[in-house]
């Protein structure tokens, strides 16, 4: 029997998408400055971080505002269609490549919320696609998140995506078949973090071979606590100050 993934935290799916005001340009289709002027508005309401790269991103800063923006009922002024919502991101960045296989204009916000939108449009099917899809001989999701140096996001994937076909109840041979493919994927990610040893992981960084944040990631994925820790410690002095 197939072990089924532990359950990620409801809120990780759920709220915090945090984008940047060039990618809320292309979400809604309106000039920038329209953005800047709707941003300033709503800023009391706003969480302003800055991600990796150190561009500024945003999020609805209280849970109770998304939920009165999804209350139908007593919101019948501001109220969004969730569905809707998740429909027009996902189109977004359809339009954007000549298919999901291709990846050609995928930013930091897709690759960390695209596989939740399409969860939450009830597009898992898509979802079972994107991770199967391959270039060169190569998982192309993996190949785009690794570029990037964020394969800790694409592990979570991999585990929302292994939900999901847990929770497919209508077809069970093609269930079985997912939960088989995402085992073996999350099992080789692993094995990926426990071979690289801590003075290699350090080089790749000293050396601009690999980003911080990937090396990073690499140590977070290590499935023994007590040698991710001693990996984590390893690479403190080579880590800059937003990851420490």
């Amino acid at each position: 029997m197939i072990r089924r993934p532990p359950r990620a935290p409801r809120f990780r799916y759920t709220t915090r998408f945090r984008s940047s005001r060039e990618r809320l340009v292309k979400f809604v289709g309106i000039d920038s400055q329209q953005i800047q002027d709707a941003l300033d508005v709503l800023h009391q309401f706003l969480d302003e971080v800055e991600d990796e790269q150190g561009q500024k991103v945003y999020a609805i800063f209280h849970q109770s505002l998304r939920e009165f923006l999804l209350d139908k009922k007593h919101n019948q002024d501001f109220w969004c269609d969730i569905k809707e919502q998740h429909d027009i991101i996902i189109s977004c960045y359809e339009n954007e490549s000549e298919s999901w296989q291709e990846l050609r204009q995928i930013d930091p916000y897709g690759l960390r919320y695209l596989a939740q939108h399409l969860v939450q449009a009830d597009r898992a099917s898509e979802l079972h696609t994107l991770l199967s899809l391959e270039k060169d001989g190569r998982n192309a999701w993996f190949e785009a998140h690794q570029e990037f140096g964020n394969t800790a996001t694409y592990l979570e994937q991999v585990e929302l995506a292994w939900q999901q076909a847990n929770a497919d109840t209508e077809t069970s041979h093609f269930r079985i078949g997912l939960q088989c493919r995402y085992a073996l994927m999350k099992a080789s990610l692993n094995s990926l973090a426990i071979n690289i040893l801590p003075e290699v992981l350090i080089k790749l960084v000293q050396n601009n071979l690999w980003s911080p944040q990937k090396a990073l990631n690499y140590a977070l994925q290590h499935p023994n606590s007590l040698l991710r820790q001693g990996l984590i410690m390893c690479l403190i002095d080579v880590l800059p100050s937003n990851l420490k």
